[in-house]
């Protein structure tokens, strides 16, 4: 056997023993050479995602850039838009004026429905009072002729003024039933102010939507912090809901902790804690224990059996822009 072998061999053996006494940790909490729980760094991170879909002419920060809220961090083509505008704001000026125009009707008839019922109402009563006065007229002479008091050419030409009087209102009757229906035609044009102004409406809304879009067009940052992420680049389309970059706060930022059912059940939010790494220390505050259990199976070393470790993840809050994402440190609970 050669010395290569040999070494392999024992390479293996080795591997196989540091296996066997190592806990298979999994979820387990990890400690550190004095036996204190080890938690990890993270931050507050908002995912930058585009709102309407479109073609990216623009990014204007770099990995790196701090940027502030509402501080432009790319725009995306608004040809289509800005063309889909021009034509919104012409069928708003269009559905105006149809409105405008169908309101002016509407009074129009109003105004002349309604002189025309008040013409008529006034014509039938003066037909009306005619007619009466005649028709009293013909009745004393009526009476005079069957006394021979009035010669008939009396009576008949009373009689026919009578009776063309009584014509006279029932055409003013008609003439006012006639002008009374010609007011259902302004009811119709009130229908057509209501269609009108619907119109109008949906084509103010539409304008506002496209809007709308064009405001989406610029992507702005919605916090304070530093891009840790660009995703996309000039020339890329991107779709509603796609993220574009990651905007990072390093001043918000947690240790999470597995520790020990033992540890976890001394605990209680707002507990103060202290952290090190190396050197430094730090301090922090329990935010967060969560209530669902983290199980992860450990090997003991003088024992081939296996048990199940519970852990529980404790959110510490630190908020020191010094500690970076993925750092790992020490945790003493006060």
């Amino acid at each position: 056997m050669s010395i290569k072998n040999k070494k392999n061999i024992y390479a293996n053996l080795l591997l196989l023993l540091f296996l066997a006494i190592t806990p298979l940790s999994g979820c387990a909490g990890k400690v550190d050479a004095n036996g204190l729980p080890t938690g990890t760094v993270e931050n507050k991170e908002v995912d930058v995602n585009s709102k309407i879909p479109g073609r990216v002419v623009e990014v204007t920060v770099a990995e790196g850039h701090r940027v502030k809220p509402g501080q432009v961090l790319a725009r995306l083509d608004t040809a289509d838009l800005e063309a889909k505008e021009k034509e919104l704001i012409a069928q708003v000026s269009a559905a105006k004026a149809q409105l405008e125009q169908a309101r002016t009707t509407v009074r129009l008839q109003e105004g002349l429905s309604q002189a025309a019922v008040k013409q008529a109402e006034a014509t039938l009563e003066k037909a009306g009072s005619e007619a009466g006065i005649l028709e009293e007229t013909r009745g004393r002479l009526e009476k005079l002729y069957q006394e021979k008091a009035v010669s008939e050419q009396q009576y008949d030409e009373a009689k026919a003024r009578s009776d063309a009087a009584r014509a006279a209102v029932g055409q003013a009757e008609a003439a006012l039933l006639t002008a009374r229906a010609n007011r259902l035609q302004v009811d119709a044009g009130n229908d057509a102010v209501n269609m009108a102004a619907a119109k109008y409406e949906q084509a103010k809304a539409a304008l506002e939507e496209v809007r709308v879009s064009l405001d989406e067009s610029v992507i702005k940052s919605p916090i304070e912090g530093t891009v840790s992420e660009i995703i996309v680049e000039k020339g890329e389309l991107v779709s509603v809901g796609m993220p574009l970059m990651t905007i990072s706060d390093f001043g918000d930022n947690w240790v999470n902790v597995k520790a020990s059912q033992e540890i976890v059940q001394d605990l209680k939010v707002k507990q103060k804690s202290a952290l090190t790494l190396g050197q430094h220390k730090y301090t922090g505050e329990i935010i967060e224990i969560s209530q669902k259990p983290n199980f992860a199976t450990h090997r003991s070393t003088n024992d081939r059996g296996e048990k199940d470790v519970i852990t529980y993840n404790v959110k510490i809050k630190v908020n020191d822009p010094r500690l970076l994402p993925g750092m790992e440190l020490s945790v003493s609970f006060n």
